[in-house]
Parts: structure tokens; C-alpha cells; sequence
């Protein structure tokens, strides 16, 4: 699961990942970050670049079962992952929430690859 990409480009889209995260829900990034450190031993984004699925579920967790709350924060997400691919991001959001990991690792890997 995952993607390849040059380090430069995973750091500015885990920065602008947190970035639009904290503006959208101030100090939620903390309390993700420390959520999944605690239960994974990686950041909150990391574990989405890395399996999306898995950090739906666990963030469906965190919310103690709220799905809408979960679906919008993986929205927020899927809007810096794919800003220079619209096209992708309602395919790649209905892959995540319907558990399809050959669907989005398919999607990761197009537009991590070519920009």
C-alpha cells in the first residue's frame, strides 16, 4: 500500500496536509498526530499517505463512530492530495470510504507519480 514519490514532494504535501488541516479544525492536527502515534507509532499523515483506509477507519474511531466527521476530515485532506488533480478526487474519497485499496492505491500511485 502507499505510494513512491521524491521526498521533497511528500514533505510540501504533508505540509500543506497540516497546514489546511489546522485551518480548517484549529489544534485538530495535534490531537490526530498524537492519536496515532499512540496507536501506530507514525503521524496522522503519514499513516493517510501510506494506507488512507486504515486512517479513515482509525479517524472514524477517534470521532467514537461519527462517520460524517471522519468523511469531512478526509475530505480536507483529499483537497491538498489532489489539488492538482480534481478529476481523481471524487473517485479516489468514494475508494477510501468504500474500503477499495486497489482502487486508491491505483489513484495514489498516478498522481504521485505524474504531476
Amino acid at each position: 500500500m502507499g505510494c513512491t514519490s521524491s521526498v521533497s514532494d511528500l514533505h510540501n504535501i504533508k505540509y500543506r496536509i497540516m497546514g489546511n488541516l489546522e485551518r480548517a479544525f484549529p489544534g485538530l492536527i495535534f490531537r490526530l498526530d498524537w492519536f496515532f502515534l499512540m496507536d501506530t507509532g507514525k503521524g496522522f499523515v503519514d499513516n493517510f499517505l501510506s494506507d488512507p483506509i486504515f486512517t479513515y477507519r482509525k479517524i472514524v474511531e477517534y470521532f467514537n463512530g461519527d462517520e460524517e466527521s471522519a468523511k469531512y476530515t478526509v475530505y480536507v485532506i483529499m483537497r491538498e492530495v489532489f489539488s492538482h488533480r480534481y478529476d481523481l478526487m471524487d473517485k479516489a474519497y468514494k475508494c477510501i470510504i468504500e474500503n477499495d485499496y486497489k482502487c486508491i492505491d491505483d489513484i495514489l500511485k498516478l498522481i504521485m507519480n505524474k504531476k
